[in-house]
């Protein structure tokens, strides 16, 4: 059966990348391999990555940040937005380079033009704008190509606006940023394209729950996490595949 395991929670999906890198070592390995026309295990995920080089935030876990497509992996790269804030700000790959050449296009000082009018989310890298045109026209077309008879789905939802599992922390200044600004309607409409993929396994599909913590609250109490963002995305998700 040919198995595909797409991942949406924020961070990269490194372990199950190795399971499936050492799942086709040992496909390989079989006296049979070559009669196999192609691998039977896919495995994509979409995640945030910055290394700290220069925003001095490293976000964890600092791995997938390159395809592996002997192995048949693609990651799928979005650069935080607390990128976009810095003009030196880089990050790995090909969405970093789109963040330092943003940067120089608003000038060194200030990525950001100066305006009365708040920028946009499409003027700012690495929001819910970038992410999901990553994950339609990168993700997608690429899990479409495989041609899976089953769709594994890590669902995780600390992408979404405000969830502390996004939360970029500076060692040194000690503040905090946020990475990516997901809404409950972007969970809907990822899920939707991964239902439409899997129409040519007749629907075939599983969802696993994954991260997703909630977002700082200050009470009367103190500072507690408050989780009703949190349960709005997965009930988008699960109304989508319902």
């Amino acid at each position: 059966m040919r198995v595909a395991v797409v991942d949406f929670d924020v961070h990269h999906g490194n372990g199950t990348e190795e399971i499936a890198r050492h799942w086709l070592r040992k496909q390989r390995s079989k006296v049979d391999y070559r009669s196999h026309s192609s691998p039977d295990l896919f495995f994509a995920s979409i995640h945030l990555a910055d290394d700290g080089t220069s925003s001095g935030i490293n976000f964890y876990p600092g791995t997938g940040v390159h395809d592996d497509m002997v192995n048949n992996i693609v990651n799928v790269v979005v650069p935080p937005m607390w990128l976009a804030k810095g003009a030196s700000a880089t990050a790995t790959g090909d969405t970093g380079e789109r963040v330092r050449k943003k940067a120089k296009r608003f000038g060194d000082d200030d990525p950001v033009p100066q305006q009365k009018e708040k920028p946009t989310e499409t003027e700012l890298q690495g929001g819910r704008i970038e992410w999901m045109k990553s994950f339609r026209e990168r993700l997608i077309p690429a899990l479409r190509a495989f041609g899976p008879e089953l769709v594994i789905v890590s669902a995780g939802f600390d992408a979404a606006a405000s969830d502390v599992g996004n939360l970029g922390v500076h060692p040194k200044k000690n503040t905090r940023h946020q990475g990516v600004n997901l809404r409950p309607e972007d969970y809907e409409a990822m899920t939707r394209m991964l239902l439409d993929v899997s129409h040519i396994c007749d629907g075939r599909l599983v969802s696993v729950l994954e991260g997703g913590y909630g977002h700082l609250k200050t009470t009367e109490a103190g500072l507690t996490l408050s989780r009703d963002v949190f349960a709005k995305c997965v009930q988008a998700h699960v109304q989508a595949l319902i």
